[in-house]
């Protein structure tokens, strides 16, 4: 197993929890989409947002598992979108208990 797998795979798993969360968010009324670009595809429909949240997660941390076996800044870019989403998820996460 390629080192950044687990990374890759941790990284999949916040996106899915971030949209769970903001999903929550937004039909309770407590807050709004504040990425532009994900406000554009909640727009869409609950399918084409679940859907970007899965395709292009997925191939990002595709293209960075293949990129860090040759090069070691693929593996600090995907810890560096784990900490982020990690932040994310702890931000939505408090939008909701607050």
């Amino acid at each position: 197993m390629n080192k950044a797998q687990p990374w890759a795979l941790t990284f999949l798993a916040l996106n899915i929890i971030d949209l769970v969360l903001t999903l929550h968010i937004l039909a309770a009324g407590i807050g709004t989409e504040g990425n532009p670009v994900m406000a554009w595809v909640f727009r869409g429909g609950l399918v084409h947002a679940f859907l970007y949240k899965l395709i292009f997660p997925l191939l990002l941390a595709a293209l960075l598992v293949d990129f860090s076996g040759r090069h070691i800044r693929g593996m600090l870019i995907l810890k560096v979108l784990v900490f982020a989403w990690v932040i994310i998820c702890l931000f939505n996460l408090s939008v909701i208990l607050i």
